[in-house]
C-alpha cells in the first residue's frame, strides 16, 4: 500500500492526539497535548511524520535526537509509531521506519533506537522484523 509521506504540521494535531490516545489507551488533556504538539513541531530535536492516505492521516511516527555520551555521538529515537488498526500489515509502518531511519542518516546519527512497551508482543515482532534488536532494559516510574 502506498501512501504519501510528509512532515507533520499544526493542522495535524487532532489527529495525532486520536493516534497517540489509542496506542497508549488512555485519554490526555487535549489543550495541553496541543501545547506540546506545537511546541514539539519548533523543536529542532524532534521530527513527526505522517502517513496520509486519501487526503486522511493514517500513520505517524515521532523521532527524537540526543547527543549521548555513551553514543559519542548522536542517536535518533523512535518515541510513538502508529498506523490505523484496520490498516496494519499493508507497509505504512515500514514506509513510515523507512523514513525515520533515512531522516536518521541524514542527521548524522550513530544509534537508531526505539523503546516499546513490553505487552505490545505485535509491535516487538514488527521491530525485530526491521531488523532492530533487543539490547536493553528500559525502567520506568511515573511522577506526576
Amino acid at each position: 500500500m502506498s501512501v504519501h509521506l510528509r512532515s507533520a504540521t499544526l493542522r495535524d494535531c487532532s489527529a495525532i492526539y486520536e493516534m497517540v490516545r489509542e496506542l497508549e489507551n488512555k485519554t490526555f488533556n487535549k489543550s495541553d497535548f496541543e501545547k506540546i504538539y506545537a511546541a514539539n513541531l519548533r523543536d529542532n530535536s524532534i521530527h513527526y511524520v505522517v502517513a496520509e492516505l486519501d487526503n486522511r492521516v493514517v500513520g505517524f511516527v515521532s523521532l527524537h535526537f540526543q547527543k549521548l555520551l555513551h553514543h559519542n555521538g548522536s542517536s535518533a529515537e523512535i518515541q510513538e509509531l502508529f498506523v490505523n488498526n484496520g490498516l496494519r500489515g499493508g507497509g505504512i509502518g515500514k514506509q513510515l521506519m523507512d523514513r525515520a531511519r533515512h531522516i536518521a542518516n541524514d542527521r548524522k546519527c550513530k544509534v537508531f533506537e526505539v523503546a516499546c512497551n513490553i505487552k505490545r508482543k505485535n509491535s516487538r515482532r514488527f521491530y525485530e522484523k526491521e531488523g532492530l534488536k533487543r539490547t536493553h532494559y528500559k525502567f520506568t516510574e511515573n511522577l506526576g
